[in-house]
């Protein structure tokens, strides 16, 4: 790889870990990388294994493009950005509900389609207030698209 090629990645790999609020330790820290490292990679000195790239880029929310090549998904959000900015007190109950979310969709699997809650929430899709079991919390959607949260 070409000297400028590596200074251009880590130019970008700078750009969004800043965009994402992280200093080079905490990056390095959710990577499980130093912050040298991380350092070497944005002045151009080092560069990624791929497994690397896959852990920096699920962490800082980007395609290995965005770093490898500048492009990005023209239909994509900087979610992961204002994520990144929140108060980390509320960062932290947003991470615990996305993990409550993934855990619910791997265990449902494919074929279905139930709706979530949040962590430790029973869903039902069109749940039926006296005919499901009493205390659970269901989202309960109206003919209409509407929604709302019920206990039944």
């Amino acid at each position: 790889m070409r000297a400028e090629q590596k200074k251009q990645i880590g130019a970008r790999l700078r750009e969004k870990r800043e965009l994402a609020g992280y200093t080079r330790e905490q990056l390095g820290e959710l990577c499980g990388l130093s912050p040298r490292f991380l350092a070497n990679v944005e002045l151009g000195d080092s560069t990624f294994s791929l497994e690397t790239l896959m852990r920096v880029c699920r962490v800082l929310c980007c395609s290995s493009d965005e770093l490898l090549f500048g492009r990005r998904a023209e239909s994509r959000d900087d979610l992961c950005a204002r994520i990144g900015r929140l108060d980390p007190a509320y960062r932290g109950a947003l991470e615990k509900t996305l993990q409550g979310f993934f855990e619910v969709v791997a265990r449902v699997g494919a074929g279905s389609s139930p709706l979530f809650c949040g962590p430790g929430s029973v869903i039902k899709k069109n749940a039926v207030p006296g005919k499901d079991t009493p205390g659970q919390r269901f989202l309960v959607c109206a003919g209409g698209g509407g929604r709302s949260l019920q206990t039944v």
